[in-house]
This record gives structure tokens, C-alpha cells and sequence, in this order.
């Protein structure tokens, strides 16, 4: 057998013959006895039934249990990646327990970790979150406590108070005097005006018409004719004198015969009939004036959302009452002039014709419909008013305890226990990662202690070597799908 050295620089020969039927190789270590037997190996392996012995390191593997050893070439190579799988994973695990000291309570209070900084996130965002829901049921009790604000205290809680939060508005002072007022109204009924339509131009036809009659007495009486001054002068002496009596202006005395003429001359057909009319005409006109007077819309009988109107209303109807007033005052001022000029015709009136109260109706009409309606809806208008005066006190109280800076407090509460949320996460994340490589390793574990030979019996071969030289035996064994061999302890004597 001629081993070929061209691979090598250890020898200083190209290469070497083995003639002899047997060859003894010997030297001192490191001389080239081991690489001869590989070469030898690596050369004539295929051709030959070439058998090396290398020492027990080579077949005989450490498995960290007492007296215990896997035997083969193969499974040695085998155990050796098993041994740098566990040695991974031991590595892992403690990565796992440092990275477990950040998810876990500390048990030092001041060190902050990612475990330690959640718990204050949720116990910050947990106590505004409380004193902001006890705000809103302090709030509630408070509310309903006021039976103007709600109708039912019973029904009034914190979700109800929670969701007009939305609607809360500040009323406006004379706003909040209405809605109280509508609250403590009652069912109101407008009392009907009557309101005249006056035909004025009729009416100063008719006083015209006096004013230019004159009568004419049929006792004629000289000292009297054509002077309508003493007429009326002997009229009034008429009735203020009785016989016998000194006249107040002439000192003579009055006589029955005297009385007797006048009244003959005053009481003529004609003049009494003038009289009358005069006296009709005058009573018409007062009770015509008296009730135009009196027209007034009566406030008392309206709500306040209508208040306003009824004024201008009122305002309205006070000028068009004085214009008519003033027009009436004449046409009386008229009429008693002629009634002390009987036996005159006076100058006929041309006034200027006031307005009539046509636009006056329409206004009241409308706003009594509306007044009518509004009583006929009242408790609606009520819980509507009753409502808005609420949303009213609700805004006061959420703008005294400042709720929306309370909740914008509450929403970078809810952040950053999000964020430490999502940092705890994360190492839980990588905790699990690091536990899937650990099952992985586990895995390959089991793959490798799979590939191990049966070596059962190469343990045979090597206890019938062994029998006559040692006084024990290789004992086999399995634990978790790996193989290996025991060795009793011998006690040495």
C-alpha cells in the first residue's frame, strides 16, 4: 500500500510504502500517526475494509449524567449539536428572565420599568376618569333637586345629564325672566275687542247738518229779534229766575207775566226739536268717544313670548284712539256752540278724517291666534321652557368644573396608557419570540436525539471486550428519546 503525501507538508516525503503483512507505526504526538490513518482512510476507504481507532473521544460523548456516556462516532457528532442547542437555549432563557423583570412588578418601589409605568397610566387615567364621572352624577342630583329644571326628579340621572351636555347653552337674562314666567302661567283666554268701524265723514255730515239749522221762535219778541247773544242771555235769566225775584243784571223785578212770554218763545216746536237733535247728536258722539277711549289691549291676558307685540300693539291703538278722540272732541266742541246758538247758523266743519282701526284688527287677530294656539299648547311651551332653562344650568355647571380641559386632561391620560400599553406589549411580544426560538430549539433538539444510531449493539461487542478485563458491564438506557449507556461506580479498594 503506497500512501500518496501531496496533500500534506508534514512530511518531508512525497510518500510512503506499507509492504509488510503487517506495519507497526509509532512515534512521539504530533508526528504524523493520525494524519497516516486518515490519509490511509481518505485513499484506499472505498477499496479496502480500512478500520481506524482514534481514541474514546471520538465514540464516546459527555452527557452531563453521572457514569453516563453515548456511544458512536455519529451519535457523538450528534450530541455535541445537542449540547450547543442547550447551551442556545439556556442563553434564551436568560434573556427571557431579564426582559420578564420589565413585565413584572419591581420589587424595588422606585425603580420605574415598563410594568411599573403601565400600572400609574391606568391608575391616573382610572382616578380622573372617577372624578369625572362623580362630577357628572353630582351634577345630576343637583339638577334634579330643582323642580323648575325637571318634572320628574326620579328620571333625571347621569346619562341624561351626559347627553344634554352636548346641547348646554347660556339664555340671556330677560330670557331666563320669560321662561320662568311661562313655567308658574296658566291657561290664559284673551278677552274679544270689539273694535268700531266709524263711518267719520257720516258723522261730520250729521253735526254739518245742525250746525246749519236755525230756528225761527213764532212769538216775537223786538228785543230779541236778530241778536242771538240776548237770546241765549234771556234763555239762561229764564231758568235761573222765579216771580217776583230782582233780575240779577237789570235789578227789576221778574213778573210771572214776563216768565210766561219767555218760555212760550223758548219752548216752539222748532227749537225743541233742534234741542233734541243737538242732545242726540252729542250723546252719540260722547258714547262713541267713551268706548273708542277705553279700546286697549289688556296684557294681562297674554304670554310673554307675545309681550313685545302687544306693546306695539297698545302703541298703535293709542294713536289712532287720540287721532279719533280728537276728531269727536271737535264735533262736540261744535255741537255746543250751536246748542247756545240755536237761532244761528254756524260755519260747517271740514276736519281731517282720522284713520280707522282696519290694520289695528289684523295685528290683534294675528297675534290673538297666536296667543290662543300657545295656550292650547302650553304644557308643550312648558317642557320646552322648562328644557332650555335646564341646558341653561347645565352650561353653568360644566363651565364652573372646567369640563372640557377635565377631558382633554382625560384624553392624554387615555394616550399615554396607550402607549404604555403598547410598550408592555411589546416586551411580552419579544418574550414570546424568545420563547418561540426556545420551542424551536426544543424541536431541533428532538430532531437531532431522532438521528442517534442504535448502539446497542456496539455496547454488546464492547462489554464481551471488556468482560475479561473489568468486572462491570455497560447498562443501556433512555430518557427523552436519547440513548445512552451507564457504568457502574466501582469503589476502588
Amino acid at each position: 500500500m503506497k500512501l500518496d503525501f501531496s496533500t500534506t507538508v508534514i512530511f518531508s516525503n512525497s510518500d510512503i510504502e506499507f509492504d509488510k503483512p503487517i506495519n507497526f507505526v509509532f512515534g512521539k504526538n504530533g508526528t504524523g500517526k493520525s494524519t497516516i490513518t486518515s490519509l490511509m482512510n481518505e485513499q484506499y476507504g472505498d477499496s479496502l475494509d480500512i478500520r481506524v481507532f482514534q481514541g474514546f473521544d471520538s465514540i464516546v460523548g459527555e452527557d452531563k449524567k453521572l457514569n453516563a456516556v453515548t456511544l458512536g462516532e455519529e451519535n457523538t457528532s450528534i450530541n455535541e449539536q445537542i449540547t450547543d442547542k442547550e447551551a442556545e437555549k439556556e442563553n434564551l432563557i436568560l434573556d427571557i428572565e431579564k426582559m420578564s423583570k420589565e413585565i413584572r412588578e419591581p420589587e424595588n418601589k422606585k425603580i420605574k420599568n415598563v410594568f411599573s409605568k403601565l400600572e400609574d397610566s391606568n391608575k391616573e387615567k382610572k382616578n380622573k376618569s372617577k372624578e369625572i364621572e362623580s362630577f357628572y352624577t353630582q351634577s345630576a342630583a343637583t339638577i334634579a333637586k330643582d323642580n323648575r329644571l325637571v318634572e320628574n326628579a326620579r328620571t333625571y340621572r347621569k346619562d341624561t345629564f351626559k347627553r344634554e351636555i352636548s346641547y348646554a347653552n347660556l339664555l340671556e337674562q330677560n330670557d331666563i325672566e320669560k321662561n320662568n314666567s311661562i313655567l308658574k302661567s296658566e291657561k290664559k283666554t284673551v278677552k274679544t275687542i270689539t273694535f268700531p268701524k266709524i263711518n267719520f265723514a257720516k258723522y261730520q255730515e250729521s253735526v254739518n247738518e245742525i250746525l246749519d239749522a236755525k230756528v225761527e221762535s213764532k212769538i216775537v219778541l223786538e228785543e230779541l229779534s236778530d241778536n242771538p247773544q240776548k237770546t241765549n242771555f234771556a234763555e239762561k235769566g229764564m231758568h235761573i229766575h222765579n216771580s217776583g225775584e230782582k233780575c240779577s243784571f237789570c235789578g227789576n223785578f221778574v213778573t210771572e207775566e214776563r216768565l210766561t212770554i219767555l218760555k212760550k218763545y223758548f219752548s216752539a216746536d222748532e227749537v225743541e226739536l233742534l234741542k233734541k237733535r243737538i242732545l242726540n247728536g252729542k250723546e252719540k258722539i260722547e258714547a262713541l268717544r267713551n268706548t273708542i277711549s277705553a279700546i286697549k289691549v289688556d296684557t294681562n291676558d297674554f304670554y310673554p313670548d307675545y309681550l313685545e307685540r302687544v306693546g306695539v300693539l297698545n302703541d298703535n291703538i293709542t294713536v289712532l284712539v287720540k287721532d279719533q278722540v280728537s276728531f269727536l272732541e271737535a264735533l262736540l266742541s261744535a255741537l255746543n256752540e250751536k246748542e247756545k246758538n240755536l237761532f244761528k247758523e254756524e260755519v260747517a266743519l271740514n276736519l281731517d278724517f282720522p284713520e280707522n282701526f282696519d290694520d289695528v284688527i289684523s295685528d290683534y287677530e294675528e297675534i290673538v291666534k297666536l296667543n290662543n294656539d300657545f295656550s292650547n299648547n302650553l304644557k308643550a311651551k312648558q317642557d320646552e321652557e322648562m328644557r332650555a332653562l335646564r341646558l341653561h344650568e347645565v352650561k353653568k355647571i360644566i363651565d364652573k368644573f372646567k369640563l372640557d380641559s377635565e377631558l382633554v386632561k382625560l384624553e392624554a391620560l387615555d394616550r399615554r396608557e396607550a402607549e404604555a400599553q403598547s410598550n408592555f406589549n411589546v416586551e411580552v411580544d419579544k418574550i414570546r419570540k424568545e420563547n418561540d426560538k426556545i420551542g424551536a430549539i426544543d424541536n431541533e433538539i428532538s430532531a437531532l436525539k431522532n438521528k442517534t444510531k442504535n448502539t446497542e449493539k456496539l455496547a454488546h461487542n464492547i462489554n464481551n471486550k471488556l468482560r475479561y478485563l473489568v468486572s462491570f458491564e455497560m447498562i443501556r438506557k433512555k430518557v427523552d428519546d436519547q440513548e445512552f449507556y451507564e457504568t457502574p461506580i466501582v469503589k476502588l479498594s
